[in-house]
């Protein structure tokens, strides 16, 4: 494990010890209510432990980092939102629930007895606000985890699919740059100021080729691969005479891809 990950568990289990001392130190009621709000309240602590590992320490590549900080954020968000709705399940104070409380004609000198008596600021909201039904509390838990989870899991998503996308270009960019290096490397090394020229000509060429073709023309691909392969080899072997129209070939090919490609976007 390492001292990144350990840290971020210490500093969750610090969270967890001052959530169970706000939750317990009270005399709360026990209902259950008070159970679901305390344990959709642990579970939106210990997620965030899943939330790191999916959204920052499974990638490796800094790009892949970044495009899980969304991820991130909405763990935060979530890990917030349940915290205030689980402390307020817990103390049953809501104000829908003060609001009918006050609406529902409460004397006002009966709050003032209970504070002179002595009585805790939550034992006199327990006794003059009705409690929360362990039903909806159910219901607003379950809600907020759904809602964050599928904004998650739309970022992990959109976060794949982008992944994919970069390695089908640095594939297809690697093509481009591995012909163009190729035809560059026999201009370089042929005498032939004629053959020479032409080599460079294609290189150019290649060049400024969009990378991006269609699926569709990877015979046309495959070919040019082969077309420069048997042009280096006549290269080797002096006979420049032979190489010359394969360049010729290999730029009319070449032309083709283009043009397919431009009309195939």
């Amino acid at each position: 494990m390492n001292k990144k990950r350990s840290l971020r568990i210490i500093a969750i289990g610090i969270v967890i010890a001052v959530f169970n001392v706000v939750v317990f130190a009270p005399d709360f009621r026990h209902t259950s209510t008070f159970w679901l709000a305390y344990v959709f309240g642990m579970v939106a602590l210990a997620s965030q432990i899943l939330v790191w590992i999916v959204g920052w320490d499974r990638a490796s590549a800094l790009k892949s980092k970044v495009l899980g900080i969304p991820i991130l954020q909405i763990g935060m968000v979530y890990l917030i939102g349940q915290m205030v709705l689980s402390l307020v399940l817990i103390a049953g104070t809501p104000v829908e629930a003060a609001f009918k409380a006050l609406l529902s004609g409460t004397p006002l000198d009966e709050v003032l007895n209970l504070f002179l008596s002595g009585t805790s600021l939550h034992e006199a909201l327990v006794t003059l606000l009705p409690g929360i039904p362990w039903e909806a509390a159910l219901i607003a838990c379950v809600a907020w985890l759904a809602i964050c989870a599928l904004l998650m899991i739309g970022a992990e998503v959109g976060r794949d699919a982008i992944e994919g996308m970069d390695r089908r270009v640095g594939a297809k960019v690697m093509y481009i740059r591995a012909l163009q290096s190729e035809a560059e490397q026999m201009a370089a090394a042929t005498t032939d100021e004629t053959l020479k020229g032409q080599l460079a000509g294609l290189a150019e060429s290649i060049r400024y080729s969009d990378p991006m073709s269609d699926p569709s023309l990877e015979q046309i691909e495959v070919r040019m691969i082969g077309l420069l392969g048997q042009i280096k080899a006549k290269c080797e072997v002096g006979d420049t005479e032979g190489a010359a129209p394969l360049v010729t070939e290999a730029k009319a090919l070449l032309n083709e891809r283009n043009v397919k490609t431009r009309l195939l976007k």
